[in-house]
This record gives C-alpha cells, sequence and structure tokens, in this order.
C-alpha cells in the first residue's frame, strides 16, 4: 500500500532521510525529518527494517510522527527479531554487504524530481519524485547512485563538525590496531605532522569510503550551530576535497518532549521527580555512558567508589544485569526500586535522563560525551565530567575542557593507552566531580551562558532555523 501525502502546494519538496541504527544517528534524523515536515515538505525516512520495531518502541519516531513522516524499513538482510544492540553492530561492521546493495536498489528504484521513471519494481511505497536525499555521513559509499540518477545529495553529520576532521586525514596508509573497535578514537592526525596512530579496521574502512565519496555530495548538514562550528568549518574547507562543500548548521537535534506511553517509564520517572525534589540545589552527580556501549566492570567499580567517596546524592543510570558488578559496601541503603525517597542514591537500570537534566537539584553529569548527552546537558546549563569511551567522544570531551564547560578524564596523547586508561581511578574521578560540581561555579556558569546561546540557535529565528530555510531553498 502506497504511502499518500496529504499536502499539494507548489513550493513542498519531498525530502528522503537515510538514517543508520543506533541512538546518536536515529535522533539527530529524526528531529530533521520533524523540523522539515514542519515546515510542509514531504519526508521520506528509510532505516534498516530490522530497526523499525526498535525505533518505534522507543518512541524515537512516534505515531503523531508517522502522521506527516512516512517511515520505510530497509530490506538489507538483517534479521528483524534480533535485540537492538545486535542491530546496530551488524548495521555498521556489515554495512558493506548488507546497506550497500540495499541503497543501490533502493536509489534505483526512486522516482525522482526532473528525471523520468525507472523501471524498477521495488519502490517501497514511494510515488511522489523526490527533491533530495539527505544520508548519515557514515553511508556515503552507498549513494553513487545519486550522480547517475541526478538526485541531489547531502549529508548529516549527526555529531559535531569538530571530530569529522580526523576522519578526513584517514588514507591506505593509516596503520592499522588488533584492538577492539569500540575502545578507540579517531585521534588522526595529518601524514605532515608524523606518523599516525593506529585506528580499528572497521573504522579504517568506512573512513576510506566516506571521503571516496564525500565531495560528490552537495553538501554537509551539520548537528550542531554556527557559533560553535566556525572555526570547524573553516578548517575543514583547507581541504580541496571539503573547499566546495555547502555547510548548514542546523542543529542541534534533541529527543523531542512526548508523553512515555510505557507505563513503567512514567511511573520511574514520577518516582525519580519525588526523590530530586527532596534534594537540595546543584546537589546530584548524574553519572550515563548512553545507550549503546556497555561500560566496562573496571569503570563501574571506581565510578561507584567514586560516588561513595563524595558522599553527594547521585544517579547512575546502569543497566540491570550490571549491577551485581556494584561493590557490596557501595550498595548498601542505595535504591534500586525507587521506594526509599530518603535513599542517599539510585541505581538506576534506566534513567529519565531529560528530566534529571533539567532538574534544579542536579549539579554535575558524569558522561560517556556523546553528542545527544553532551547537547542535553548543555542545553539545560548542567556542566559535564567526561569520561569517552570511543569514536568522537574524546574529542566532544575535550571540547568541554576547552571551553572551561568540565573537565576531560583522558587526555589526547593517551587515548589509546591501556596503562593511562588504568589510572583513571575512583580518587581522579572525585577529585573532577569535586572542582566541576562543588568547589567551583566557573564550569556551572559557563555552561549557563552556552544554554542560553544554544536555545536561542534553535528558537524561531535563531541561526540554526535559518540555515535550515537556506539549505531548503537550494535545493531544487
Amino acid at each position: 500500500m502506497c504511502y499518500q501525502f496529504t499536502m499539494a502546494q507548489k513550493e513542498q519538496k519531498h525530502f528522503l532521510l537515510v538514517s543508520v541504527p543506533g541512538y546518536g544517528h536515529t535522533i539527530p534524523m529524526v528531529g530533521l525529518a520533524r523540523k522539515l515536515a514542519s515546515r510542509q515538505h514531504k519526508v521520506t525516512f528509510v532505516i534498516c527494517k530490522a530497526a523499525v520495531e526498535h525505533i518505534r518502541k522507543k518512541q524515537e519516531i512516534t505515531p503523531e510522527d508517522e502522521k506527516s513522516i512516512h517511515v520505510v524499513g530497509l530490506e538489507d538482510g538483517i534479521a528483524e527479531n534480533e535485540s537492538e544492540d545486535i542491530v546496530c553492530y551488524t548495521s555498521f561492521l556489515g554495512f558493506k554487504d548488507h546497506g550497500v546493495p540495499a541503497m543501490q536498489k533502493l536509489i534505483k528504484g526512486l522516482p525522482v524530481a526532473g528525471q523520468p521513471p525507472t523501471d524498477a519494481e521495488e519502490r517501497y511505497g514511494i510515488e511522489v519524485p523526490v527533491n533530495a536525499l539527505i544520508a548519515d555521513i557514515f553511508i556515503a559509499a552507498s549513494l553513487v547512485g545519486c550522480v547517475e540518477r541526478k538526485l541531489p545529495y547531502y549529508f548529516l553529520n549527526c555529531s559535531a563538525i569538530g571530530p569529522f576532521r580526523s576522519m578526513l586525514y584517514v588514507t591506505e596508509r593509516t596503520p592499522v590496531t588488533e584492538k577492539n573497535d569500540l575502545e578507540s578514537f579517531e585521534t588522526i592526525r595529518p601524514e605532515s605532522e608524523g606518523p599516525q596512530p593506529a585506528i580499528g579496521q572497521m573504522m579504517k574502512g568506512m573512513c576510506l569510503a566516506m571521503n571516496q565519496f564525500l565531495s560528490t555530495g552537495n553538501g554537509i548538514l551539520i548537528n550542531s550551530f554556527r557559533e560553535i562550528e566556525q572555526r570547524f568549518i573553516d578548517e575543514i574547507k583547507q581541504d580541496s576535497r571539503m573547499s566546495n562543500m555547502d555547510y548548514y548548521c542546523v542543529g542541534p537535534f534533541m529527543p523531542e518532549e512526548k508523553d512515555d506511553k510505557n507505563p513503567s517509564h512514567a511511573e520511574l520517572g514520577q518516582k525519580v521527580t519525588r526523590w530530586l525534589d527532596r534534594q537540595a540545589d546543584n546537589s546530584v552527580v548524574y553519572v550515563s555512558f548512553g545507550s549503546v556501549v556497555v561500560p566496562n566492570e573496571s569503570r563501574i567499580v571506581e565510578i561507584a567508589k567514586a560516588l561513595q567517596a563524595l558522599k553527594k546524592p547521585f544517579i547512575f543510570s546502569i543497566r540491570q544485569h550490571q549491577q551485581s558488578i556494584l561493590p557490596g559496601d557501595v550498595r548498601v541503603g542505595i535504591d534500586t526500586h525507587l521506594d526509599n525517597p530518603e535513599a542517599p542514591g539510585l541505581f538506576l537500570h534506566w534513567a529519565p535522563q531529560k528530566l534529571i537534566l533539567a532538574h534544579r537539584a542536579t549539579a554535575v553529569f558524569v558522561s560517556h560525551c556523546g553528542w545527544n548527552s553532551t547537547i542535553e546537558s548543555l542545553f539545560n546549563g548542567k556542566p559535564i565530567v567526561g569520561w569517552p569511551i570511543f569514536g568522537d567522544q574524546l574529542e566532544n570531551s575535550l571540547w568541554i575542557e576547552e571551553m572551561g564547560l568540565g573537565e576531560s578524564l583522558l587526555r589526547r596523547e593517551h587515548a589509546d593507552n591501556d596503562e593511562e586508561k588504568k589510572n583513571i581511578t575512583s580518587d581522579k574521578i572525585a577529585a573532577a566531580v569535586r572542582r566541576v560540581g562543588y568547589e567551583s561555579d566557573v564550569a556551572r556558569k559557563s555552561a549557563l551562558k552556552w544554554k542560553d546561546k544554544i536555545r536561542e540557535a534553535v528558537a524561531p529565528g535563531g541561526s540554526s532555523n535559518r540555515e535550515l530555510q537556506d539549505f531548503i531553498d537550494a535545493v531544487v
């Protein structure tokens, strides 16, 4: 059954958005889809079929969204009954085998504005001609068919543009490490500055493919705002491959406020609110490492010991099966079911992050520094102690420190040094939390300033909204 769009305006355009699974990717892509749909444009949102029910279940895309956004499940061969984590990993690790052929088939069958129809059988119910395709920057290699179809295509960089710089330095000569890709960082430097550090094989392959096809696109949309990105854009444009690209800072996109239909989540949120309401202003430490990578046992133990030493109220978001790792003396008196409103701390298998970060009692966020979490924290004026795990998180953590918004527990020169990682002890964590959250208000004041700047950028008439309209106007 074909999806029917209800709008019929001459200026209306049809945007096809392609995301990869994973919270850090779907949230900004869905956010962009909502923005385009709210401006009365047709929007089709494509993601691997196995991920569709996961994003619906987590309400990353809601029934209300689907009234104006056509959701398409890409037939890429990934089993639909797999867990969300497995779907994410398989999609990334096997994109060359799964995603590329599926994308090529999709692009071949698309109706394209201004182009003659194709004889392809598979259209995924897409009948309205597409004006432009917007894809996650990591799947650039799958879009070569857009050139043949004369379909304008753009990339969405789901985080800040700064960490993206290092990916441009990856070449065939970049050495490969045997370490797990999920414990490595993109800290690559230009070959002109000396030997490059090794990176994971998966990341190298993705970067090479991305770099080969990036310059053929029409431009890059950035999930950030111009006020913090201009200097990085200026640096990137010095690369001949990137000098002619158009850059649009259209973010940051954050999870939309919505009524959580999960009864257990709603009840938990109410209990967390009651517990937070009992705490003093700027007193609570909030700890979360996101929804993708599972922190190892050592990291969990050191965090737990640090929270014990701080003697401050805290919320530690930690998966149910990992709570048994926590030292016994740390667990004494700590509530895991929110039945005790006077508990000194909470261990939660799921935490209502937006609620916690927005509350006046929260003092400091100990985070992996994924871009979504970073922006959510600064949107609420909360300083950050960063303990990055992989990918762009190190650059985000160091940016936080550079901007006076908190501290990073890991240095760039030590990013892939196992001994240095072991030196991040509970004492070091507790000391950083004290400095950022309690002993000085410098980071908090800086975070509050950036809170205002972010909110101005995404407000009506703000820089990000203006640039989104500039992008729309550029698409014919």
